[in-house]
């Protein structure tokens, strides 16, 4: 795989729940991370069938070489799940009866170490629940964070000037080659470009969220319902499927300004008020959403980021073709594509050099 997608692979595989999947190391393919990869794959090209099926369910019984692999790779992924807790657990109680501490934090071992020191039967997870958990881990940790470090090195290469700016930062910041997660903090420019970057070249492009109850929400300005009368609000019904459509949001003229069409990472010195008016658990952007089903991750997708940016653009200089057009490919996630070359599917071909011989 690419090292910008193996990457974010090996570390939610450590962080998550201490497996190390060695993508980087070019080997063989670990097999939870081939079942993982084989499952998103399908769910990001489902074809018509996939789609007539919330129609008719009924169809849902037909089988598919497409329904084989998933399944296939389902079986794999809960075995390999299954393995990881059961050893999770037997070294959690053999660390209780010695009285050591020799597991880590991986979020996987916190998770279990909650669930067998909570007192109360009705607050703990049971290992199908907690099973649950791996695949959660690996979407939100791995594909949303490879895909917005793909959209933030063509940024770089499209914005040569950006570029030479972030990177003068970070050669001159004296943070040496291992720099912590305070010390990442701490860089302005770092941050107003993660920031543009989540802003313009959001992964996900809108979230749906499903109404509680019945609710009346304000618009900015009043329109006209199907019937001719004029509404303030939008009325909102118990169970209403809503789509938040987050790059829209994020593209918006009355919220950014004129440039909002524009990759401006300066643009976070001084926002227009409008901007500042957004919610969101990062800096006024709907990236992560907001409120109680925000994403709980956010802090571990930005640093992480960080680091990655941090070491590559100290390293190597980025560029693109000035002949190859890049286009968008909206599934789960946006992927980009070579407009000319549809066929072989999502891509970013770059053209990359060491910094020290430019």
């Amino acid at each position: 795989a690419p090292a910008h997608n193996a990457l974010p692979l090996d570390i939610i595989g450590a962080a998550g729940f201490d497996h190390h999947f060695n993508s980087l190391d070019g080997e063989d393919e670990d097999e939870l991370s081939a079942a993982f990869k084989k499952i998103f794959q399908n769910s990001q090209s489902p074809g018509v069938l996939a789609l007539l099926e919330n129609i008719f369910p009924i169809l849902r019984y037909i089988p598919t070489q497409q329904k084989k692999q998933v399944a296939t790779s389902l079986a794999s992924m809960r075995r390999i799940g299954t393995r990881l807790i059961a050893n999770k657990k037997a070294a959690l109680e053999r660390d209780d009866k010695t009285g050591s501490n020799s597991q880590g934090r991986d979020l996987l071992t916190l998770l279990i170490k909650s669930n067998i020191q909570s007192e109360n039967e009705a607050h703990r997870m049971s290992d199908e629940e907690v099973l649950s958990q791996i695949s959660t881990f690996l979407v939100a940790g791995h594909e949303t964070t490879s895909t917005a470090t793909t959209w933030a090195l063509y940024a770089l290469a499209k914005h040569p000037h950006v570029q030479s700016k972030l990177r003068e930062e970070l050669l001159e910041c004296g943070l040496g080659d291992e720099p912590g997660m305070t010390e990442l903090d701490k860089l302005p420019y770092l941050d107003h470009f993660v920031r543009e970057c989540m802003r313009v070249h959001s992964p996900v492009p809108n979230v749906p969220r499903e109404a509680t109850h019945d609710v009346q929400i304000p618009v900015s300005k009043s329109y006209k319902d199907k019937h001719g009368v004029e509404r303030n609000y939008i009325s909102v019904q118990k169970g209403d499927i809503i789509l938040i459509p987050i790059l829209t949001l994020h593209g918006m003229k009355e919220i950014w300004g004129e440039d909002a069409s524009e990759f401006r990472p300066e643009r976070w010195e001084h926002l227009p008020e409008a901007a500042d008016e957004v919610p969101g658990v990062v800096g006024h952007l709907m990236t992560f959403i907001h409120g109680q089903r925000s994403c709980i991750g956010y802090r571990f997708s930005m640093i992480e980021m960080k680091a990655l940016l941090y070491s590559l653009v100290r390293s190597i200089e980025f560029s693109i073709d000035p002949k190859i057009t890049i286009g968008i490919s909206a599934t789960a996630v946006i992927r980009p594509h070579v407009t000319s070359e549809r066929e072989k599917g999502n891509q970013l071909p770059l053209i990359c050099k060491p910094v020290s011989v430019i």
